[in-house]
C-alpha cells in the first residue's frame, strides 16, 4: 500500500522491546516482550517492505526499552551495562544487521551512561553509533537521527551543535521534521563544519556514497509514481491483505514448545471464551463432540485431568478469570492473547502462552490447527 502512494521509506520496524504490562512509553508499537519474538517480526516486516521497494528505518537503537518516560519530553536515562543492552535490547538489532536486507536504524534520544560516560543521548554518542552499530553489530546500512527538534535532543542547546554532533556520532542523516528555519541553519552548521575540518570531508563523502546507493535501489522501481486517484482504488483491491495478514497471524502458532512437548494423554478439549468467532473457527478444525465451549470458567467449567484448556484472554478483563485458574488446570492450558494490553505474567505457569494481539476472525482455527498438528501428542477422542 505504502509503494502504491508513492513512499520509498517507513520509519518502521519498531524493534524495541517492551514491558509485560504495557505501560511502557513504546507499549503496544512492540512486537512483544521478548527480544527473539521482535527479531522475528520485526526482521520479517523489514524484508517485505524492502521487497515492495521502500526503504526499512528500524528505531530506536540501541533500545527505548520498558521506560515510561518520553524522549519527546526530555532525554531518559537507561542504566544498563553495554552486556545487558547486547542480551536483551541489541538482540533485534543484531538479528536485522546479520541479514543481507538494505535497512537503516534510527537512533533513540536515551543517554546510557554505563555505555558511554558522557552521559550524552545516544543520538551524540560516537560510542554507541559508530561503536556499538557499526563496529560490534557490523551494521552496514542508513542510520538516522530521531527528530532533533524533541526535547530529548536538547542536551545540546542549539540545533546547530546538534546536527553536527548527530553526524560526528556515525548518523547519515539529521531528521528535523517541523521547522523549514532550523533545517536552514543545521545545513549551514554541517557546511561550516566540514570546511574548517570539524567534520573530515570524507566523513561527508562516506555518507552520501551510501545514501546515494541506497536511492538507487529504491527509487528504482516503475511504479515508485504515486497512482492517479481514479486508479488508486482499484490498485488497492489487488493487495493481498488478507492471505499476507493470515498468514502472519498463523506463525505466531508455529511454535508451542509446551504443547510439542507434552505426554500428556488429553483426550477432550475446553475452549473459553466470549468471542464467537474464536469458538466458531475452533470447531470448523475440530469439530467432534471432544469440544466443549463455554464463555467463562464461571459457567460449563469442569474440565477434567486429561483435558486440554484453551483459554482467549480478548480483553483486559479475562485475566481476572485467567489467573483464577488453579495450578493443576493451567499447566493444561494454552492461553491465546489477542487484546493489546493484555500480556499475561507468570507464562512459565501455563502449558503455552501465545500473544498475537490480533482480533483475526480465524484466531481460533489458527489454535486447533497448531492441536492437529501435534495429534502425535494427542489422543483425541473418536
Amino acid at each position: 500500500m505504502l509503494a502504491l502512494l508513492g513512499f520509498n521509506m517507513n520509519l518502521a520496524p519498531v524493534l524495541d522491546i517492551t514491558d509485560a504490562g504495557l505501560t511502557s512509553f513504546i507499549s503496544a508499537r512492540s512486537f512483544s516482550d521478548s527480544p527473539h519474538k521482535i527479531s522475528t517480526m520485526g526482521v520479517a516486516m523489514a524484508q517485505g517492505l524492502a521487497e515492495s521497494k521502500i526503504l526499512p528505518i528500524a528505531k530506536h537503537f540501541p533500545g527505548h526499552g520498558p521506560i515510561a518516560l518520553d524522549s519527546h519530553k526530555m532525554t531518559p536515562q537507561r542504566q544498563l551495562s553495554y552486556s545487558s543492552l547486547l542480551a536483551n535490547d541489541l538482540v533485534p538489532f543484531t538479528q536485522l544487521a546479520n541479514t543481507d536486507i538494505h535497512a537503516g536504524v534510527m537512533v533513540a534520544h536515551i543517554a546510557y551512561p554505563q555505555v558511554d560516560k558522557t552521559g550524552l543521548p545516544a543520538t551524540y554518542s560516537k560510542k554507541i553509533v559508530t561503536g556499538i552499530l557499526f563496529e560490534q553489530l557490523k551494521f552496514k546500512g542508513i542510520v538516522v537521527t530521531d527528530d532533533l527538534e524533541m526535547s530529548g535532543a536538547a542536551t545540546l542547546k542549539n540545533i546547530e551543535d546538534r546536527a553536527v554532533s548527530a553526524i560526528k556520532a556515525g548518523s547519515d542523516l539529521v531528521l528535523l521534521g517541523w521547522s523549514v528555519s532550523l533545517q536552514k541553519r543545521a545545513v549551514k552548521a554541517v557546511i561550516a563544519a566540514v570546511v574548517s575540518g570539524k567534520i573530515p570531508e570524507s566523513r561527508i563523502d562516506a555518507s552520501v556514497k551510501k545514501l546515494l546507493s541506497y536511492k538507487a535501489e529504491y527509487l528504482a522501481s516503475a511504479s515508485r509514481a504515486p497512482a492517479s486517484a481514479a486508479n488508486l482504488k482499484e490498485g488497492m483491491k489487488k493487495i493481498q491483505y488478507s492471505s499476507v495478514y493470515s498468514d502472519i497471524i498463523a506463525k505466531f502458532f508455529d511454535n508451542l514448545p509446551g504443547l510439542a512437548g507434552t505426554t500428556q494423554p488429553f483426550r477432550t478439549y475446553t475452549v473459553v471464551s466470549s468471542v464467537k468467532n474464536f469458538n466458531a473457527s475452533f470447531k470448523r478444525y475440530i469439530s467432534d463432540p471432544s469440544v466443549t465451549v463455554t464463555n467463562s470458567i464461571k459457567t460449563k467449567f469442569a474440565p477434567g485431568v486429561n483435558t486440554l484448556v484453551i483459554f482467549h484472554a480478548s480483553s483486559p478483563k479475562a485475566l481476572t478469570e485467567l489467573y483464577a485458574l488453579p495450578e493443576n488446570i493451567r499447566k493444561r492450558t494454552v492461553v491465546v492473547s489477542s487484546h493489546p494490553r493484555v500480556h499475561v505474567e507468570n507464562k512459565s505457569s501455563f502449558l503455552d502462552v501465545i500473544e498475537v494481539f490480533s482480533s483475526h476472525p480465524n484466531l481460533g482455527g489458527f489454535m486447533a490447527d497448531a492441536i492437529k498438528r501435534s495429534s502425535h501428542k494427542i489422543s483425541r477422542a473418536n
